[in-house]
């Protein structure tokens, strides 16, 4: 399972995406719909670690990430 926990992303100080908590459940398939603009690709592009939060968790098997902690590159690649 995949899970996401009072994520915030920030550009500058406009906030893109705010205390957004989800879990992606294995065997499911998710739809992300929104208008323009709305953090679509922000979400999906935090999901594989190309952007990172302000704050907030990222669960994902035996891995926890907590942000705004940095992490070494060579531990994120896994």
């Amino acid at each position: 399972m995949l899970s996401l926990k009072n994520i915030e992303i920030k550009y500058q100080e406009n906030a893109v995406i705010e205390n957004l908590s989800l879990d992606f459940n294995e065997q499911e398939t998710t739809v992300i719909v929104g208008p323009s603009g709305a953090g679509k690709s922000t979400l999906l592009r935090t999901l594989n670690l190309l952007n990172f939060p302000s704050q907030g968790e990222i669960k994902f098997g035996d891995y926890h990430l907590a942000f705004p902690k940095k992490y070494p590159k060579k531990m994120l690649n896994e």
